[in-house]
């Protein structure tokens, strides 16, 4: 990291952002590797480390799947900190769109620098056409992430995407190995099998399933909308 970031860094406070592949094999933990780092640089830069949040993903998976990245961005503001700090920026993307939208969402929402400890993110220069593109999508996936959070009938985001994953079609062996889609009762069944329910401290019933699978089905189909490909082509035309 360059003198004058570090310099600007000290006494700031720091969440890290730690992601691991799940082909990576090392003889220490690779997690555990990359606190190490994040833990070492903070002492020597006078950061103060409060906390640090993990995701074990590709580094192509969508920010959506990325429960970890999110818990470290509220974090910002939870814990007052001025810097997400993460070991580098394929740690956080592997493209620019993805990179930026997480940087918009440090940067204007919490008022916080994405760091690596090679010094600031370079995303590139996407143009300002492509972030006012990428704000606009951020502001409706917050719409929607909001509306959920604000939902009597559903419990969080975590117990959405579990409902997702619970109703992938996957082979049912009392139909002959016939793939399908669990049924509603059924992943009503597995939700309380898991002990999650709603915020009135009920069982999910089907109707309330059906509602969280409509919700998630909105919000993939925000973060395949017509603004990511928007400002994907800008960033294409940059290149």
């Amino acid at each position: 990291m360059s003198a004058d970031s570090a310099a600007g860094a000290k006494g700031m406070r720091a969440v890290a952002y730690i992601r691991t592949a799940p082909d990576q094999i090392t003889t220490v933990p690779a997690s555990t590797l990359q606190r190490q780092l994040l833990e070492s640089w903070c002492e020597e830069h006078e950061v103060r480390f409060t906390e640090y949040f993990e995701d074990h993903c590709l580094d192509d998976a969508p920010l959506s799947k990325r429960t970890g990245l999110a818990k470290a961005l509220n974090a910002l503001a939870e814990n007052k900190c001025q810097i997400l700090l993460i070991l580098s920026q394929d740690r956080v993307a592997h493209d620019d769109f993805d990179g930026v939208v997480v940087e918009t969402i440090a940067t204007e929402r919490y008022g916080a620098q994405v760091l690596t400890l090679d010094g600031p993110c370079d995303w590139g220069d996407v143009g300002e056409e492509a972030r006012i593109a990428i704000a606009r999508y951020i502001e409706t996936a917050r719409a929607i992430d909001d509306a959920m959070q604000n939902d009597d009938n559903v419990d969080d985001w975590a117990h959405i995407q579990t409902v997702a994953n619970l109703a992938v079609p996957r082979p049912n062996p009392e139909n002959s190995g016939r793939v399908e889609r669990p049924s509603l009762n059924a992943i009503s069944d597995m939700l309380q099998a898991r002990g999650m329910v709603s915020r009135k401290g009920t069982a999910y019933a089907p109707i309330q399933v059906s509602r969280m699978l409509e919700k998630w089905e909105a919000h993939q189909l925000v973060m395949k909308d017509k603004e990511k490909a928007h400002a994907q082509s800008l960033l294409a035309a940059k290149a």
